[in-house]
């Protein structure tokens, strides 16, 4: 039988120092860009790419800052988010009414499934 020693302290690639370390968890590309897009409707606020990074991770999420600046521009893309100009070279993304709609209605749905069990 092993012993248990209890949680190892853990310093992130900003050299933060977090109370644990935590093995990632297998999440695919779509639930990345899903929770990407959660903390956006969520907020009801504008991020440029890095700051929505850091928050995703201070959530948990171990995908890195390339990812989520491509998660972005792909979600800007389809139509999810909204680009507003900061400055000549950065950009804020808002969420549009069609990501508000989509969230919108999986809580109702959810909320529905919660009242039928």
């Amino acid at each position: 039988m092993t012993e248990s020693y209890g949680t190892l302290p853990h310093i992130d690639n900003f050299g933060t120092l977090t109370s644990e370390y935590s093995k990632p968890t297998a999440m695919g590309k779509q639930e990345r860009k899903e929770q990407t897009l959660e903390l956006i409707v969520e907020s009801n606020m504008a991020f440029t790419p890095y700051v929505l990074f850091r928050n995703l991770q201070l959530r948990g999420a171990t995908f890195e800052y390339r990812s989520v600046k491509r998660y972005v521009s792909e979600l800007h893309d389809d139509g999810w988010l909204e680009k507003i100009e900061y400055d000549q070279r950065r950009h804020l993304y808002l969420a549009t009414d069609k990501a508000h709609n989509k969230f919108r209605d999986s809580e109702t749905e959810r909320k529905k499934k919660q009242l039928a069990d």
